[in-house]
């Protein structure tokens, strides 16, 4: 057996895979589908860590993460909105997009605009990364906590109010991570275009 396949981020990673799963059969009752769902979430940021302190990073771990992401967030984005399915499908389009290209260094553009240089730089670690990852993950859980009303009477009062800040907040980031995406995708097609030109 590979050991990467046991390396302890990528354990990690399979824990995930399970709460996603169980998440999915309890997914009628909202409060528990969001506590088993932010775990899954929480574990992401231990899995990167531990990555590091284990010096057991890999491109399958590094893939195995955005995968599972991936496919959280489209569970929770189609259990919001049968529309939430688009907002899903952008974002494995845009993976596969730059994974194509250049496999674990995918979060590298090549001659990216500005804008999503900015965002990109650092594997997102700048104020405008972390914005739009902000939006990329916490948008579809706070729509999920608005929709199910879940925080409505812990935050009765001031629900409203903070409701609409939080969620024009992460609309923001959140668009501006689309627009990297798109721009992902637009950039892949251009160089499919290039690459299949007939020869002269």
């Amino acid at each position: 057996m590979n050991p990467v396949l046991v390396f302890i981020p990528n354990i990690i990673g399979y824990i995930r895979i399970i709460l996603l799963f169980i998440g999915w059969i309890i997914s009628d009752n909202s409060y528990w589908f969001l506590v088993v769902y932010v775990t899954s979430v929480m574990l992401d940021g231990i899995d990167g860590w531990a990555a590091r302190k284990f010096n057991q990073v890999s491109d399958f771990g590094a893939w195995l993460d955005v995968i599972i992401d991936n496919i959280g967030r489209g569970m929770l984005w189609c259990l919001i909105s049968p529309s939430g399915y688009f907002v899903s499908v952008v974002e494995w389009v845009s993976f596969i997009s730059n994974y194509t290209q250049r496999g674990s260094s995918w979060k590298q553009l090549q001659e990216p605009p500005e804008f999503a240089a900015k965002v990109m730089k650092n594997g997102c670690r700048t104020p405008p990364g972390m914005f739009a990852i902000a939006g990329l993950h916490f948008l579809p859980v706070w729509l999920y906590v608005i929709q199910r009303r879940i925080l409505a009477e812990a935050l009765i009062g001031v629900f409203v109010k903070l409701q609409y800040i939080v969620l024009g907040f992460l609309l923001v980031g959140r668009a501006l991570a689309m627009s990297v995406e798109v721009w992902c995708i637009f950039a892949h097609i251009r160089r499919l275009l290039i690459q299949g030109r007939p020869k002269d």
